[in-house]
């Protein structure tokens, strides 16, 4: 369950910290860039996005022409939904490296987000085109074509991203949905079994799972499924 109360307390917690970095700006030597980046790399793997996002600027401010920050930057922007920002830094990466399939994905997926589907088709497609063992980029140009209720084309996406890695759980589950979709419960339940078999213990895996059983009139199987990712009654 999603506690609100500690939510905020976390969140207080990083407002306190980026203000006391700011506050002390002027009591220590100016970092550079490079020190920047690396706090900014230390603070995201503590999952400190503000702090992380603030020291990533502050080596872009001393120094626009950094890339791999506005790259970073931009996908921290993504990770905490803050979509038109990171399209703004995507595109800013791309004047200045227009070949960069991470930069196109980016795009693309912050689109899918907030529903503009043709314009991520368009970006999802160049980052394939850019980088086509991008398992997650024809992943996430399936979850468009989903969207569009345009099924097979899902599904050869989503073949597409199983072909370069095999095993993923969430690309399995979502070639197993659009089957669903279009209808084929029997072969939606070989790929959701299939990332059950592959380590997944997403609810949304074992839910998927239970109704395509309850579509194919295997009760017992798909109360069992049902059963992990909830209680009896």
């Amino acid at each position: 369950k999603f506690d609100m109360s500690e939510y905020r307390k976390v969140m207080e917690r990083q407002k306190n910290e980026q203000a006391a970095l700011e506050s002390t700006e002027t009591k220590a030597p100016e970092m550079t860039p490079e020190e920047h980046e690396r706090a900014g790399d230390d603070e995201a793997q503590r999952r400190n996005f503000p702090l992380a996002g603030l020291h990533y600027t502050k080596a872009l401010n001393a120094d626009p022409a950094r890339k791999t920050v506005r790259l970073k930057l931009a996908q921290l922007m993504l990770q905490q939904g803050m979509f038109d920002a990171a399209v703004t830094q995507f595109q800013d990466l791309l004047t200045r490296e227009p070949k960069s399939p991470a930069a196109h994905q980016g795009i693309g997926q912050a689109y899918l987000h907030q529903g503009k589907l043709r314009e991520a088709e368009t970006a999802l497609n160049q980052a394939i085109t850019l980088d086509p063992s991008s398992w997650v980029s024809h992943n996430l140009l399936g979850l468009v074509y989903d969207q569009q209720q345009r099924y097979s084309d899902a599904i050869i996406a989503y073949k597409s991203a199983l072909a370069i890695r095999p095993r993923e759980p969430n690309v399995l589950n979502n070639l197993g949905l659009a089957y669903a979709l279009s209808g084929d419960h029997e072969t939606a339940i070989h790929f959701f079994e299939q990332a059950v078999r592959a380590g997944s213990n997403s609810p949304k895996v074992h839910n998927n799972l239970g109704v395509a059983y309850v579509h194919r009139k295997r009760y017992v199987d798909a109360l069992e499924s049902f059963k992990k990712v909830m209680d009896e009654p």
